[in-house]
């Protein structure tokens, strides 16, 4: 699919502020949001192929960033599971290839499309 390389501005979810864990003895705590994660949420969601999400991959993506916080925070167990969901999300060149999704000019793909055009039924009719 090909998709206009131009960061993604739409809607988006907010991250939460905070999360809970569990602590030592078995008590939840909260814990803030890190600001590494924060910034990694900015450059995922302004992905160009973030416009073609619909809500379950937008979820899917909010719980990716709970799961890169942990990593962020120094859970090192947490690491494979992040490479596999942002794998999933086509957030590297190589995993957007796997997906089958091409980043193209925003000219280029008005051309692409046009070439694609369907023809309505009515423009059969006359034949």
């Amino acid at each position: 699919m090909d998709v206009p390389n131009v960061p993604y501005t739409g809607p988006r979810p907010a991250l939460p502020r905070k999360r809970q864990v569990l602590g030592k003895g078995g008590q939840l705590m909260d814990v803030p949001i890190s600001d590494m994660t924060r910034r990694w949420w900015k450059v995922v969601t302004s992905m160009p192929h973030c416009a073609l999400w619909d809500s379950g991959e937008w979820q899917y993506a909010v719980t990716t960033a709970i799961v890169a916080d942990n990593v962020h925070y120094g859970i090192n167990a947490a690491v494979a599971q992040l490479r596999v969901r942002e794998r999933a999300m086509g957030t590297t060149p190589d995993a957007r290839r796997a997906l089958r999704i091409r980043y193209v000019d925003p000219d280029a793909t008005a051309t692409v499309h046009e070439l694609h055009v369907v023809p309505e039924p009515e423009d059969y009719r006359d034949l």
